[in-house]
């Protein structure tokens, strides 16, 4: 799943998609030297585990968000 990164809220990438009805985000975090996706949604936490680069923390949620019933959200979403 490809989602859209163009939301100008965070400096490493920032990205919506929608599941089971609910819109949830997801952040690409700085972890010391490397960056790790955060998914943030009411009082649920999710961070995956950290990669060398923001590119890799991006291509990494998108791979594990693949495996759900998750869609895209934004005008570069695919």
């Amino acid at each position: 799943m490809k989602l859209d990164w163009t939301y100008q809220h965070a400096p490493h990438g920032l990205a919506c998609f929608e599941s089971a009805g609910c819109y949830h985000w997801v952040e690409i975090q700085p972890r010391g030297p490397a960056f790790a996706a955060v998914i943030q949604s009411d009082d649920m936490l999710l961070e995956l585990k950290p990669c060398n680069s923001s590119q890799a923390a991006r291509r990494n949620i998108e791979l594990a968000l693949s495996l759900f019933n998750a869609k895209p959200v934004g005008k570069d979403s695919k």
